[in-house]
């Protein structure tokens, strides 16, 4: 297909915008989206009983589970990716003895 030849000077009218209706009302943008189905309560089992809880609340108990099993592929992420400093906000401090053990 053969490109169009660009615009000369402005492609709208000085004080216009290329969007004059605007944003429609009661649109949402991702992170909204993202936000309200974090808080969305689900039911979980535990222990053999079922309990309401928030999406958000169940990842981050799942995420938990998995490091404390050892599972070598969250270990992975949470080591590559900038969540462990949220998840972990701790500070390991070794001396010489403890790096010989």
């Amino acid at each position: 297909m053969p490109r169009k030849k660009p615009v000369k000077g402005r492609p709208f009218a000085k004080g216009r915008s290329g969007n004059p209706a605007g944003r429609p009302p009661g649109s949402v943008n991702l992170a909204t989206i993202m936000r309200r189905e974090h808080r969305r309560r689900v039911p979980v089992t535990i222990n053999d009983r079922e309990v309401m809880m928030e999406v958000e609340d169940g990842i981050i108990r799942r995420i938990a589970w998995l490091l404390a099993a050892g599972d070598p592929g969250m270990m992975k992420l949470l080591i590559e990716s900038s969540l462990i400093e949220k998840v972990l906000p701790i500070t390991i401090h070794m001396d010489e003895t403890d790096a010989n053990t």
